[in-house]
């Protein structure tokens, strides 16, 4: 659990023996171990994780021993704005006073490949930072990762700790089951997102295809949960209809992208469209620079359709612009609103010179750290601890009752209704949050976009809702037209 204690005087337990990192957060606190010798010391911070707030967490441990420790995990090379936004509730909840005047604090890890740190893979950083913010830091709430594969890493490394973590942007229909198929108030599960699961996306892109007349198309899927779990849904729907066919071809490495690129139109001539689909942006780049040497994309049209990891300011500096015209992607919908706004106008304030849409899933990370906040609120009120059980606990409150909204002025709101076990209604900076309490997952409105004529933004085109599961064509803010000329 992530521990409450009173204050102590550090000389009193210099010399205190332990047998576990537990031992030393029951004496000093937060940020205390227990070393080789058998002797309680401070922790000292790991390589991948030294990115703190306050920032001087590990520095002077004595400041936080009283702090209600939080963990996120991204890839600090490439999910900056989300690092940030994630840091951004920690440091507004503070100054609203905390839990009874017990502050927050975070400790940001990063599961990059980046030899200068180590030589782990990107599932093994996931996994080992994971684990070491669980057991010896006692974190019981993770904001991240951001990708599904990384997110699916670090579940399966602390499954048996019964943390929470919570993800603003890992969408695989592949995770709605994997803390369990059924969630109840008592055995909650303790997977949680604030994006919506790809069982949307997938239709919607189903949907976008068929309505442009598209009847054969291909699918590239990158390997793991992400890309075959979207590639199995977009299938599904995709052949569901009569006389639609679609030819799938998987990948894992670069050269397989590029060669299947051109083996998919080679076996496959009559293909409309290719369904790309990839978490890794540079993956993305790689196929949309290999198609553009491939004459059916360059000379006869052939559409490309991407996935939401397309949707980012990345992918105009690594392409040749040669096809942006054939290219056509989804995403949650844009965020927008009161919410919005004001999450957008603390979010410039706190990070000068960086805007809150630099990433489609800013907003999604700015929610997923304040529900686990409001997470511990419900466990702290309610079970007189903070753990992994808890917080899911609160979690399961958040989608019935009265209605808050995802702001620092309504904190107290939340704990003077947790601390008398009623509900809230919340509404956050992505949008509405209502989790089905059976999945604990909720839904969003999924936009189709297209790169706009000056080639540095994509364009609304259109929007899918969702109507008793069936995707609807909904007009949310301002859309234009995007259909292909005939």
């Amino acid at each position: 659990m992530i521990w409450l204690v009173l204050g102590c005087s550090l000389s009193r337990y210099d010399q205190v023996d332990c047998v576990d990192n537990s031992d030393c957060r029951d004496a000093f606190g937060l940020l205390w171990t227990c070393g080789e010798v058998g002797l309680c010391e401070p922790t000292e911070a790991h390589p991948r994780c030294t990115s703190t707030w306050p920032d001087d967490l590990f520095v002077r441990p004595e400041n936080y021993s009283e702090h209600i420790l939080l963990g996120s995990m991204f890839d600090h090379s490439s999910d900056g704005a989300e690092v940030q936004a994630s840091r951004l509730p920690v440091m507004q909840v503070s100054d609203e006073g905390g839990i009874d005047d017990t502050e927050y604090a975070l400790v940001e890890c990063s599961y990059e490949e980046n030899s200068a740190l180590d030589d782990l893979d990107y599932p093994s950083a996931a996994r080992e930072t994971s684990q070491w913010m669980v057991d010896v830091l006692g974190i019981q709430g993770i904001i991240g990762p951001a990708t599904s594969s990384q997110t699916q890493e670090t579940y399966n490394a602390t499954a048996d700790r019964g943390i929470v973590i919570m993800s603003p942007s890992a969408t695989s229909p592949a995770l709605i089951n994997i803390d369990g198929g059924t969630k109840t108030d008592d055995d909650p599960g303790t997977l949680w997102r604030t994006a919506p699961p790809d069982s949307l996306q997938g239709v919607a892109v189903a949907e976008d295809m068929k309505s442009r007349d598209n009847k054969t198309v291909g699918v590239m899927f990158q390997t793991g949960p992400y890309g075959e779990g979207l590639a199995e849904v977009f299938l599904e729907s995709f052949q569901s209809g009569d006389n639609f066919e679609a030819h799938g071809k998987e990948f894992s490495t670069t050269t397989e992208i590029t060669e299947g690129a051109s083996d998919l139109m080679v076996e496959f001539p009559e293909i409309q469209e290719v369904f790309f689909i990839s978490s890794e942006i540079s993956d993305i780049a790689a196929f949309i620079n290999a198609a553009g040497e491939i004459g059916a994309f360059r000379d006869d049209d052939v559409g490309i359709f991407l996935a939401d990891g397309a949707a980012d300011d990345q992918l105009f500096e690594l392409t040749d612009s040669a096809l942006y015209s054939n290219i056509r992607g989804t995403r949650p919908s844009v965020p927008s609103g009161l919410v919005y706004e004001t999450f957008a106008s603390a979010y410039a304030a706190a990070y000068p010179g960086d805007k809150a849409d630099d990433s489609v899933y800013t907003a999604y990370a700015f929610d997923a750290t304040w529900l686990v906040i409001y997470g511990t609120a419900w466990s702290f009120y309610r079970n007189g601890v903070i753990d992994g059980t808890g917080i899911a606990q609160g979690l399961r409150r958040v989608s019935n009752g009265t209605e808050i909204l995802i702001r620092p002025t309504y904190w107290n709101d939340v704990k003077a209704r947790f601390s008398v076990s009623q509900g809230i209604d919340v509404s956050g900076a992505s949008g509405e949050l209502d989790y089905d309490p059976d999945s604990e997952e909720t839904t969003a409105p999924i936009e189709v976009w297209r790169i706009s004529e000056s080639g540095d933004d994509f364009d609304h085109c259109k929007t899918f809702c969702w109507d008793g599961g069936t995707p609807v064509e909904c007009v949310l803010g301002t859309e234009i037209d995007c259909e292909e000329e005939e």
